[in-house]
């Protein structure tokens, strides 16, 4: 039998804490290396190469690592 808090949904204030957590180093180190070579390029251009990586990076990187090892907080 499984248990039953084990499929509750994760509080979405700690998963808004992780996913900020994590995603703020790598938009740091997004603007410190990329914008010296983005600055020419209008800033919605920017924005697009910004989020294009960002995106595949939190949903097949960032949030299952999070889901992963952090189930058990996020679900308390």
């Amino acid at each position: 039998m499984s248990n039953p808090g084990s499929s509750a949904a994760p509080k979405p204030w700690k998963f808004a804490l992780l996913v900020g957590a994590f995603i703020y180093p790598v938009i740091t180190l997004l603007n410190y290396f990329l914008i010296p070579f983005l600055m020419d390029l209008a800033l919605p251009i920017r924005t697009l190469i910004f989020t294009f990586i960002l995106v595949p990076l939190m949903a097949w990187v960032y949030i299952p690592f999070i889901n992963k090892h952090f189930s058990g907080w996020l679900r308390r």
